[in-house]
């Protein structure tokens, strides 16, 4: 009888640990989309991954302006640089 208390309290303690994680779990999540809304304006998992998907879209726009003003002031530089040359000669 004693063994049937015992595994029945162990269980409970189980069932109630595994309550304040759920609880705990379900906390982190909420505070997670709370960031989400007053960050990104989003309120649930998928406006989230269809921002995600605008602003890594942005993100190549950005890289690939970037890259076409690096080799636009390369070629200033190089146009300066043969200028300079051209006077010296």
């Amino acid at each position: 009888m004693a063994d049937i208390v015992d595994s029945l309290k162990r269980k409970r303690s189980k069932i109630e640990e595994q309550l304040r994680d759920q609880d705990r779990r379900e906390g982190e999540k909420k505070a997670l989309l709370d960031s989400l809304k007053s960050d990104f304006g989003v309120d649930d998992i998928k406006e989230a991954e269809t921002k995600l998907s605008e602003l890594d879209k942005e993100l190549d726009e950005n890289e690939n302006s970037m890259h076409k003003l690096d080799r636009e002031m390369a070629a200033i530089l190089q146009a300066a640089e043969d200028a300079k040359s051209g006077e010296g000669s």
